[in-house]
């Protein structure tokens, strides 16, 4: 991360000379290190890859002796017998091939759900950085205004002494001032929370300064047809298709697992009459009988499930298309609202530019000319509005396809 000085416009905003500067990679890097969601999403993809690597394991080998002592009634002497065994619980080979393809699917599907998470993450964090920039590009309106009706403020307390002004309009004209200086308070309180937020989730520490994010554009770099087509393969189709798959898997694997296991063992048995000893080697299997319909219940339920996903996955692909649709038409029409405010915002800059000749010639009076300046100073806060708007639109549509859109290069 580089600090960068930027002096005196900093210096005006914020009261200090210092601001957190980092690259767009750096940006997401510390979103993805610094939440909470993400990192007990991870652990928990993890810690469920254990367990299904435990479930394809092996039951517990164990031993099994049986002592027996005494004597019978056709012989004094002292018996003892003993049977030793070590037993093993292998897994059938098929039931361990169909287990270990459901486990290839579940690795793919909570990578995808971890991915798609990250993404939605990293959306959520660039448009709350785009809400504290617009937020401080307000400010210096804001105080641009202030300042501005400070300083004819004053001409006009100067004017009111002078008997030029009326008692009334001087009045007008100081509301008008602690109105304009309200508002960027109001402003300044919202930067401070905006900050505290955005420093959360980079990870940094209390600081009062501007952070900037270099190479961070907020515009679109796809053309319609493409953003239509990614709906096509948004990562929500993916996890859905994988979640089917894997429930197919599991319909099988029950079946299967009527005779997922069996024991067997290997051993001695050590039979002693008085001085008379013998040992013979044992050999015990234990085969289960699938008398129960648990397993078909299994069955069943597993194929309710992938009934249902593949039925998801119908309705999910509609309606992903029709909300990329929509968004996309959203855009289209905010991009020209857009360009209308640009237009706006150079007409009511022509206009005080003229209203500041006008004034400056005695053609006009101070306050028509203050209401150019007020005027434009609106039409620049409502452009900024528009702007985060259109970012809005463009952060749902980035939800719905699961898809960051504006990564790259301002190209405002």
């Amino acid at each position: 991360m580089k600090f960068k000085r930027y002096g005196f416009i900093t210096a005006i905003m914020f009261g200090v000379a210092f601001s957190y500067e980092m690259a767009l990679d750096e940006f997401y890097k510390r979103i993805e290190q610094n939440s909470i969601p993400l990192i007990q999403n991870k652990a928990n993809f993890d810690s469920a890859l254990q367990d299904y690597k435990a479930s394809m394991s092996w039951e517990t080998s164990y031993v099994e002796s049986e002592i027996s002592m005494g004597k019978t009634s056709s012989n004094s002497a002292f018996n003892i017998e003993s049977t030793t065994l070590l037993m093993l619980t292998p897994r059938l080979p098929w039931v361990t091939s169909i287990m270990k393809s459901s486990f290839q699917t579940k690795n793919i599907q909570y990578q995808k759900q971890y991915d798609l998470l990250k993404t939605l993450t990293l959306i959520g964090a660039k448009r709350l950085y785009f809400s504290y920039e617009i937020m401080e590009e307000k400010y210096n309106i804001y105080k641009q205004r202030e300042q501005i009706f400070l300083s004819q403020l004053k001409i006009a307390e100067a004017r009111l002494k002078a008997g030029s002004v009326a008692k009334k309009d001087y009045t007008n004209f100081k509301n008008s001032y602690y109105e304009a200086k309200l508002a960027r308070m109001e402003t300044q309180k919202q930067i401070v929370n905006l900050r505290a937020s955005l420093l959360k989730a980079l990870g940094l520490r209390k600081y009062d300064g501007v952070i900037k994010v270099q190479d961070l554009g907020f515009e679109i770099k796809y053309k319609k047809e493409e953003l239509e087509n990614l709906s096509e393969s948004s990562p929500y189709l993916e996890i859905l298709a994988l979640s089917a798959k894997d429930s197919g898997i599991n319909a099988r694997a029950s079946s299967a697992m009527l005779f997922d296991s069996f024991e067997i063992g290997a051993g001695l048995q050590n039979t002693t009459q008085g001085s008379l000893q013998e040992n013979l080697a044992t050999v015990r299997i234990q085969v289960p009988i699938p008398l129960t319909t648990k397993y078909s219940h299994l069955k069943k339920k597993y194929l309710i499930l992938q009934s249902a996903a593949l039925r998801e996955l119908e309705v999910k692909k509609n309606n992903l298309k029709l909300e990329a649709q929509s968004y996309v038409r959203q855009l289209e029409i905010k991009r020209e609202y857009m360009d209308l405010q640009n237009d706006s915002v150079a007409n009511k800059k022509a206009l005080m530019d003229m209203g500041k000749t006008a004034y400056e010639s005695q053609k006009i009076s101070l306050f028509e000319y203050l209401s150019y300046q007020n005027s434009y100073m609106e039409s620049l806060i409502k452009r900024l509005e528009a702007k985060m708007d259109y970012i809005d639109v463009e952060t749902l549509l980035e939800e719905a396809l699961g898809v960051i859109l504006t990564q790259g290069k301002n190209n405002e």
